[in-house]
């Protein structure tokens, strides 16, 4: 399962991560793989109920509550979804992804600050998170503060220099810095 799931051939994997939850109900890894592979899918409520009873057997794995807060945004559950993250977050405070997931919802409702908050602290926790640098900087850059924006750009540039999008937010970033030769570079 899991070498086709590094393969991205999610149909083929999924067979052999059901056969493992069979075999091992009350183990946490099985359920993730699967639900993971039903997320990428894109069958958000498979992926739900899958992570929801593998949280039965394993009710504090940080996996399963991570992956189980992240589907709860995408699926407009917010107050679900963050306490899940905010869990998450009391299990293991040195954990970043559940400060980006919560960046993301914040931003995606217009909230920058607590957006940029959420960024902050995880770049906190992991200074080499590309993901954490460019969401600082798309929040300054929504609140046309271009010049901090492109701050973080250029760092999110030099953790991952051949990032397309990273490159186009330092190039935004210029061009709205009134700096065309250097946005076209």
């Amino acid at each position: 399962g899991a070498s086709y799931f590094q393969r991205r051939e999610y149909d083929e994997a999924i067979p052999f991560f059901e056969k493992a939850v069979e075999l091992k109900p009350q183990g946490a890894l099985p359920y993730n793989y699967l639900a993971l592979s039903y997320y990428l899918k894109r069958d958000l409520d498979r992926a739900m109920t899958l992570l929801e009873r593998g949280l039965v057997f394993s009710p504090t794995d940080y996996t399963l509550i991570v992956s189980l807060g992240r589907i709860k945004l995408e699926k407009g559950q917010a107050e679900e979804g963050m306490s899940l993250l905010q869990k998450a977050l009391s299990m293991q405070p040195h954990g970043f992804e559940p400060f980006l997931l919560m960046g993301n919802h914040y931003s995606s409702v217009g909230q920058y600050e607590k957006a940029r908050h959420m960024f902050e602290a995880a770049g906190e926790k992991n200074p080499d998170s590309f993901d954490a640098w460019t969401g600082i900087g798309l929040t300054y850059a929504s609140q046309n503060q271009y010049d901090k924006a492109l701050e973080m750009f250029l760092r999110a540039v030099q953790i991952n220099p051949t990032s397309p999008a990273a490159n186009q937010n330092v190039a935004g970033a210029y061009y709205y810095l009134k700096d065309n030769e250097k946005a076209s570079k």
